[in-house]
């Protein structure tokens, strides 16, 4: 088993003013607060995220200040703490099985054991480790139900947002998505696998987005990192698999959405899902066999 060898310094706070502080930065770069509608892209939806103004350099102070800054939020130790971890999995600097140690994290982000327990106990809750009272916290190493599980979750949360939503989608949702799929062909076209995996996200995060329902969002969201980490530690054993696979599936979804047709949406995911199931659990058992070899 492998310990921690490298992450982010979180430093304790200091004054929460001060340009500085962690915090400060990472609500400044995280969350782009200077909205923009007119510098969004064409086609972009109704609730994308906002953009940063070109006007900004030309704002002074007073009214026009308050009028289009929103107020900044801190992001608590724990959600920091919490950041650092899910990132080292997600960038593999943590693997499968690697032994997480609370007295060494608490020496490495340089805070106390309390919001490293908290953020331990939110990373269990989304499954991205384990803890045993005797033995630790270790980073989830998926098995084959594992992996069935999260895309079979997968195909049942983005079918209830299909049904949710065939019916009130605008030609602007068709547009953007029509746009996603477009960037997704250019990026497979440059073999830029990181932008198309971003792109498939998107493609999906918005469809659930736009059903309204936020408990069916936040589950999404809590099976979408577990793909995604899923993804990441098999990011060698699928390479060269053919991404047409993602990307005629949205060519799919999209025209049963243009035919408010939520069945055959249904049916794509399952289809689309039980194939990339199949091939994680696939290259899952080569990755295995491979390290029991070296």
């Amino acid at each position: 088993m492998h310990t921690i060898l490298q992450l982010d310094n979180v430093p304790a706070p200091t004054h929460p003013t001060h340009s500085t502080h962690p915090t400060y930065r990472r609500c400044f770069v995280r969350c782009p607060f200077v909205r923009s509608p007119a510098s969004a892209p064409a086609g972009a939806p109704r609730d994308l995220a906002p953009y940063a103004s070109p006007a900004c350099s030309a704002i002074h102070t007073g009214e026009d200040v308050a009028k289009v800054l929103n107020s900044i939020r801190p992001v608590s130790l724990r959600d920091q703490v919490f950041d650092e971890i899910q990132r080292a999995i997600l960038e593999k600097r943590l693997n499968p099985g690697d032994h997480i140690r609370e007295q060494e994290l608490t020496k490495l982000l340089q805070v106390s054991r309390t919001p490293v327990r908290e953020a331990l106990v939110l990373l269990e809750r989304d499954g991205l480790v384990e803890i045993s009272p005797n033995r630790g916290c270790f980073v989830r190493n998926f098995s084959d139900d594992d992996i069935r599980e999260i895309f079979e979750l997968r195909t049942g949360l983005e079918n209830l947002a299909a049904s949710l939503i065939v019916d009130k989608l605008q030609e602007s949702d068709y547009a953007y998505l029509e746009e996603l799929i477009q960037r997704q062909a250019d990026s497979n076209a440059r073999h830029d696998q990181t932008q198309v995996g971003q792109l498939d996200l998107e493609f999906h995060r918005y469809l659930v987005r736009l059903a309204g329902n936020a408990r069916l969002l936040r589950t999404w969201q809590v099976n979408a990192m577990q793909f995604t980490v899923l993804f990441s530690y098999l990011d060698d054993s699928l390479q060269g698999v053919d991404k047409q696979l993602m990307l005629e599936s949205h060519r799919a979804i999209l025209d049963a959405l243009r035919r408010r047709d939520a069945h055959e949406v249904a049916q794509v995911n399952q289809r689309t899902n039980q194939a990339v199931s199949q091939l994680c659990i696939r290259c899952h058992h080569l990755q295995m066999a491979n390290n029991g070899s070296h």
